[in-house]
């Protein structure tokens, strides 16, 4: 490797543990070569469990590999060492499971303020210069969480390469749009990645094209799916059927915004889903989506007659291969299990109809073989899907269909690739 003496990886975790799922496999992946590296991870927020909720896998496999996890509750100035306890208990929850009433708003309203406030008490700054990270990891979402601004003061001055990477397999729309902080387009120290190689970043800003790089998706990666079934595998002959859901608005006739389900579609899905359950006597297992609110989904759990759930914390990577069939709303997560070998079922809800508006999206969905634009197909459908799984022969060729199909659009290196661009990294700084 050209890094050569002792380095310092640095990955940031801004709003939710989708940006885990794509550095977790790279950083499995760093660990594997012999680099001489030293990873951290930190959360921008004062209780990383307020992102990773009850998820044991992220934390679990970092401890695994050696890699130290940090919150700011962490990185307190000294004077403020004091209020740690305090902080992060007050941190501890989810502001996505806060309930959906007064009392709900004006804690999300005194949890916001309290944040800006608690922000003064932190050092991000003096950690990264303590620290003197040789490459920094930034997901490129919204600059909006605490310890932002020090972030990119630092940055800045110090003009270390930082590396700008997604959080999903694919994106809605043919492009990304280039910020680092408030200003658009990448400075010299940056970096962009992008996991779908049909994106049109880079047409878009020319001027950049050496550093948007097309680094495809790690949680794709050959040899991390390979990883993933010596840890987890299907248990027991009892059909598993894993539903990936998404967020969903909280009353009846909410307006459907920022990729949100109105809740009639998502309990018009649910009853369709569950009722196929019953009949076939298959255990439901539900993720939510990181901006679910749990209570929720339980509570409209509660609404129907069947015990044969679960809600689980944990990701698709802990999931997919534990389920016999995988069920989704429109999502970027459907690569997953169909490079993993699982049978999914794609509900064409009105998320869904948000990534057809884009040929790329599209096409990833095209190698889904199952797909419902309407709910009273899905028993039909369930069962057809049923009868492949527990036909060998069948369930190989489908298997074989699917990652030929999708292996043209994620590389089974990914990893490699990522390693390759860090490499070059290591030459130029």
């Amino acid at each position: 490797m050209t890094l050569l003496t002792k380095k310092h990886f640095v990955f940031f975790v801004l709003k939710a543990t989708s940006e885990l799922d794509f550095f977790v496999p790279l950083i499995w992946g760093i660990k594997k070569r012999d680099w001489d590296v030293d990873v951290q991870v930190i959360y921008l927020s004062f209780n990383k469990d307020n992102i990773l909720r009850e998820t044991q896998f992220y934390s679990s496999t970092l401890k695994q590999l050696g890699v130290r996890e940090y919150d700011l509750s962490d990185i307190l100035r000294p004077a403020f060492a004091i209020l740690k306890p305090l902080i992060r208990r007050w941190n501890r929850t989810s502001l996505w499971d806060t309930p959906n009433t007064l009392g709900g708003k004006f804690q999300r309203i005194f949890w916001k303020i309290g944040k800006k406030i608690c922000e003064l008490f932190i050092d991000l700054k003096g950690h990264l210069d303590c620290l003197n990270p040789s490459i920094v990891f930034f997901p490129i979402r919204s600059f909006s969480a605490p310890g932002v601004d020090q972030f990119l003061s630092y940055a800045y001055e110090k003009k270390k390469p930082v590396v700008l990477f997604p959080h999903g397999t694919f994106g809605s729309t043919g492009f990304q749009s280039l910020y680092f902080g408030k200003e658009e387009g990448l400075p010299e120290f940056c970096y962009y990645w992008y996991p779908f190689p049909l994106e049109e970043t880079i047409d878009r800003y020319p001027q950049f094209h050496e550093r948007i790089q097309f680094s495809s998706y790690p949680g794709n990666d050959a040899s991390w799916i390979d990883f993933l079934k010596t840890q987890h595998s299907k248990q027991g002959e009892h059909l598993r059927v894993l539903f990936v859901i998404r967020k969903f608005g909280r009353s009846e006739n909410a307006a459907q915004t920022d990729s949100t389900l109105t809740a009639d579609e998502f309990k018009k899905t649910l009853s369709a889903v569950v009722q196929a359950m019953k009949q076939a006597q298959a255990q439901l297992v539900i993720k939510p989506h990181p901006q679910n609110n749990y209570e929720a989904v339980k509570e409209i759990m509660k609404e129907f007659d069947y015990d044969d759930w679960i809600i689980t914390y944990e990701p698709i990577y802990a999931e997919s291969l534990q389920a016999d069939i995988v069920l989704s709303f429109g999502s970027t997560t459907v690569t997953i299990p169909s490079l993993q070998g699982k049978p999914v079922i794609l509900f064409n809800d009105s998320i869904a109809q948000e990534f057809l508006e884009w040929e790329g999206s599209r096409k990833v969905f095209e190698g889904l073989v199952y797909q419902l634009n309407d709910i009273y197909e899905f028993q039909t459908t369930f069962i057809e899907v049923c009868c492949l799984v527990r036909d060998p022969e069948l369930l190989c060729v489908y298997q074989e269909k699917a990652l030929t199909y999708f292996r043209n659009y994620y590389s089974a290196a990914a990893i490699n690739n990522c390693l390759a661009f860090l490499d070059k990294m290591g030459e130029r700084f």
